[in-house]
């Protein structure tokens, strides 16, 4: 709401509003804040004795608009009952957006379109055609039709919730869960280990994780093998133990050599027999090792 300033010309009480005289040293243009729901001077435009005259309470530039906080009308959230009424500009305009839904009728008519999606057994009503689904806050949440939880403005919200919400059912959390994006329920500690060319195992070798982004391909297809490190199955070092049996492949093809040319060597760490470094203890540097694989010889 705007009055010219050649309604208020010089220094002179040219127009009277509700009783009251107003002036404006500079002219220009008056405008209504809404906020205090009253009239604001243009910069410079007013004195200390160019006031409303004393009056108390201040004029009120929506004069019939009789509300108990007239500091809400225009506050930028929608107020409903008197404060929604053509006396009070619709609350200054704050609530467009709710009474553009006609058929809408809800207790908190500021919760509609104000960016939470409002739904659940705590806000029945907001999220339905009639409202817009909730002003199109629900969008997000209403994309996934099989996600139940308690607070669905949870969904899409930009923080991992967990639990319930980081379910595919709600899209992991529309989203927000989701640290690896070609696979979307993965969840480890250590993200940048998922198909970095090493088998991590556990919670890694998983099909959410896609068998840790497929390191795991090679120890996955030795169906009995299990060891603590799956990553040395197929390394191209050979480990001794449990590692060097039928039921891991023989290291996954890694000892193969080893047990060819030294059938009677049994060592903890076959992998040194033949790394150009003498070990002199038992039983490396023995017959049945090659002595050391040659290493001990010089």
């Amino acid at each position: 709401m705007e009055i010219t300033g050649s309604e208020f010309e010089g220094n002179t009480a040219s127009t009277m509003i509700g009783g009251n005289n107003i002036y404006n040293e500079n002219g220009g243009d008056i405008s209504c804040n809404y906020v205090t729901n009253t009239f604001e001077f243009p910069p410079g435009g007013i004195t200390s004795d160019n006031d409303f005259q004393g009056n108390y309470p201040v004029l009120l530039c929506i004069p019939n608009c009789h509300v108990d906080r007239p500091d809400w009308i225009g506050d930028k959230n929608c107020e409903g009952g008197d404060y929604n009424t053509e006396e009070c500009g619709f609350d200054g305009g704050d609530c467009e957006t709710y009474n553009s839904y006609t058929n809408c009728t809800v207790e908190y008519p500021g919760m509609i379109g104000s960016g939470y999606c409002d739904d659940g057994d705590y806000n029945i009503g907001y999220n339905t055609e009639e409202c817009g689904f909730d002003g199109g806050d629900c969008e997000t949440y209403n994309s996934y039709p099989n996600c139940t939880v308690v607070y669905p403005g949870r969904i899409g919200s930009g923080f991992c919730n967990g639990g319930v919400y980081d379910t595919e059912e709600c899209g992991f959390d529309g989203g927000d869960c989701v640290i690896l994006p070609d696979y979307p329920g993965c969840r480890v500690v250590l993200p940048n280990w998922i198909g970095d060319g090493d088998c991590d195992g556990g919670d890694y070798n998983t099909e959410e994780c896609g068998f840790d982004g497929g390191d795991c391909e090679t120890y996955n297809s030795y169906l009995n093998c299990t060891v603590e490190y799956p990553g040395n199955i197929g390394s191209g070092y050979c480990n001794g133990g449990v590692y060097n049996t039928e039921e891991c492949g023989f290291d996954g093809g890694d000892c193969e050599e080893f047990n060819t040319l030294y059938p009677n060597c049994t060592v903890d760490n076959p992998g040194w027999i033949g790394n150009e470094y003498c070990n002199k203890l038992a039983p490396y540097d023995t017959f049945e090792c090659g002595f050391d694989g040659g290493d001990c010889l010089a």
